[in-house]
């Protein structure tokens, strides 16, 4: 055995020499690599746009392709030419590792375009559209700066989710879990995602809306009960605020079957107060509510519709399935404690109300309820 690991460590003695003895790579060979990706990467880009160009399928991807892409490859190829220093082709370069991820994604999207038992997702870039509709309307009337076009749909192993800005781009992955069409009543929770490319791809509400509403990115687990005041309460907000406004914004988009997607979707009638359990990532509240508290909000959000009867019966069916729920659970100090529904709901109620019908500077002065 001693032998052996002698034998090893020569072995490894000798790749290290090996290696610092070879000669290290010359600015010049940065250069001459960055470059060459380029190369290879416009090629791989023109090669897709021209498919997509030909086949009506692809059509929503063309301007991804042209605009977000192949535009950005030309000005990285520009910042290349010449004598570029070290730092501005590493910086390229950093360019590059996301444009060549976002042409995977564009070639993934392609490929599930053009095959028949994925035709499903121009179902689901139509609900996107749909969704967005009334929002690129605003944007445009009012010259608002949205950052993103139009999310496009693909299909993968992960999680509902949308991406915005995909790449430091226009372009916004929806992704579609595997399966998803198979049940009718995931797909209103589409326009969650939508309201999250909003959120993201609005500069100024990121930006603003926290302190409009003087609430914090992140919140604490607090360290005893001393803490949980009312003002804590509502500080708990900024930890799901933008969770909160993809609920809110889903339900003024879709109504009542946004709602009766979260009912059914979060529904646990063998555990009911694991719907009311507030998580924590590490010492950090987690970045969603309760899931019992956004079927609240949502009720309450439908109220403001005047979809009094709708509400109403939603909550009725929520209560029903979950009877005996009169607290949230907060974990403390290895324990849950119970935090009273009356206390948090009156705190979502009055930022459901802020959310719903104060003007919003973000959005030109217009209320999120029109």
């Amino acid at each position: 055995q001693r032998q052996g690991q002698r034998q090893k460590q020569i072995q490894d003695d000798r790749d290290r020499d090996r290696v610092r003895d070879q000669p290290r790579p010359s600015e010049a060979d940065y250069v001459s690599a960055a470059r060459g990706r380029v190369t290879s990467l416009r090629e791989r880009s023109s090669n897709l746009l021209r498919r997509a160009e030909r086949d009506r399928r692809l059509a929503r991807l063309v301007p991804a392709l042209r605009e977000d892409l192949l535009r950005r490859v030309a000005g990285v190829e520009r910042a290349l030419s010449g004598s570029p220093t070290l730092s501005t082709v590493l910086q390229e370069s950093a360019v590059l590792d996301a444009l060549e991820e976002l042409l995977r994604y564009l070639s993934m999207m392609a490929q599930q375009r053009t095959q028949g038992r994925f035709l499903f997702l121009a179902d689901a870039d139509a609900i996107a559209d749909a969704c967005y509709a009334p929002i690129l309307e605003l944007a445009r009337v009012q010259g608002l700066k949205l950052r993103t076009s139009q999310p496009v749909a693909v299909t993968g192993d992960w999680n509902l989710s949308i991406v915005p800005r995909f790449a430091s781009t226009r372009v916004a992955p929806l992704r579609i879990p595997v399966g998803f069409e198979r049940s009718l009543w995931l797909w209103p929770s589409i326009a969650h995602e939508v309201a999250h490319d909003l959120f993201y791809s609005l500069e100024t509400i990121d930006r603003g809306l926290y302190a409009r509403l003087g609430l914090p990115r992140s919140v604490d687990v607090p360290r005893s009960e001393a803490e949980l005041d009312p003002g804590w309460l509502r500080r708990l907000f900024g930890a799901w605020l933008p969770e909160v406004f993809a609920d809110l914004l889903g339900t003024l988009m879709l109504g009542p079957a946004y709602v009766e997607t979260m009912r059914r979707a979060f529904r646990d009638p063998s555990s009911p107060q694991r719907t009311a359990a507030i998580l924590q990532d590490g010492g950090a509240i987690d970045t969603h509510p309760p899931e019992r508290l956004r079927v609240y909000m949502g009720t309450r959000a439908l109220h403001y519709l005047g979809r009094h009867q709708e509400a109403d019966e939603i909550w009725e069916r929520w209560e029903a399935d979950h009877p005996g729920v009169g607290f949230y659970f907060l974990p403390l100090g290895g324990e849950w404690v119970g935090l009273s529904d009356e206390a948090l709901h009156a705190v979502a109620d009055s930022i459901v109300e802020t959310l719903l019908q104060r003007p919003w500077p973000e959005l030109d002065g217009f209320q999120l309820l029109n």
